[in-house]
């Protein structure tokens, strides 16, 4: 890691193959299975649910939006 804020202190923004060079020495663990929280729960197999893309996004574009007026201290 120290060599990684060396690189990301000099750069700034580190490109994917600049990382797997950082990384290279590092040994990768096992695989874990997901953690549930509960031996007794299994992860669910079932996606997300899909989310509709917009209709019409044009028509947001336009709107304007109001400014609220300056509240007057009283």
């Amino acid at each position: 890691l120290d060599a990684l804020v060396e690189e990301l202190l000099e750069k700034e923004t580190l490109q994917k193959e600049e990382i797997e060079v950082i990384f290279k020495h590092v040994a990768s663990r096992p695989k874990r299975p997901a953690w549930t929280g509960s031996t007794s729960r299994i992860p669910s197999r079932i996606p997300p649910v899909a989310i509709k893309a917009r209709a019409n996004s044009k028509s947001d574009e336009g709107v304007k939006r109001k400014r609220k007026s300056p509240s007057k201290e009283s």
